[in-house]
């Protein structure tokens, strides 16, 4: 199925239109990379195989929009052509975004791109691996986007550096490539705290599916 197709079968789709209206930035992101990406390693957009849109993630893509339109300040762990903040920005032009990347070949000329595009937003960009550079970020996040290394020790100490130390009250954490490491999520989706217990947690139904879980700020939940 072609973006074409996919369009016409959802014609009334607030995320199908508002990246039909700006799908020539997808483009953009992979003229400003060199016309290059890095080959097997595909995104949310495309499969890693050749640069163009592939529907088979449309869920997820959707999924990710949605939540974006809900917060205001994020914090992406991997960001490679900066795909998820382009979808993200989709539903919220107006985010304060910081993200974390261990290589900047295909992040920077990708954030030159989506600054130009999304003038109200503020990207702030960190190289590095976050086993050194997240414990350092300054300021308080209420989405968080984590699609980083693919390992348990990774996700897992991601997660609990954001949610011990840059938190908002009610937030949200998308996790990627769910499958990868499953067992840690679902594990995670029941984390409540003294200050915070789950409210919600969703999976996409697509290939290479991410995972939504939403925390509410309740003092005292843990008895």
């Amino acid at each position: 199925m072609s973006f074409t197709q996919l369009f016409e079968l959802y014609p009334e789709c607030e995320y199908i239109k508002a990246l039909s209206k700006n799908f020539h930035i997808m483009d953009e992101i992979y003229k400003e990379c060199g016309n290059t990406f890095l080959e097997g390693c595909g995104s949310y957009l495309f499969n890693g195989q050749v640069y163009e849109y592939y529907e088979g993630m449309y869920d997820k893509q959707q999924l990710l929009y949605h939540t974006a339109k809900k917060y205001s300040s994020i914090l992406e762990i991997g960001v490679y052509m900066g795909h998820s903040l382009f979808i993200m920005l989709l539903g919220n032009p107006t985010l304060k975004i910081t993200c974390i990347d261990i290589d900047d070949t295909y992040s920077v000329p990708a954030i030159r791109v989506l600054q130009k595009h999304f003038p109200e937003c503020i990207i702030k960009f960190i190289k590095g691996d976050s086993k050194e550079t997240l414990l350092p970020v300054e300021g308080k996040f209420d989405l968080f986007h984590i699609d980083g290394s693919h390992t348990t020790n990774y996700v897992y100490r991601e997660f609990l550096i954001c949610f011990e130390k840059l938190m908002k009250k009610d937030v949200c954490f998308v996790f990627d490539d769910y499958d990868v490491y499953s067992d840690i999520v679902d594990d995670l989706s029941t984390h409540s705290t003294d200050l915070y217990s789950p409210k919600s947690y969703r999976i996409a139904l697509c290939e290479w599916r991410n995972a939504i879980i939403e925390f509410s700020y309740v003092p005292g939940c843990v008895k």
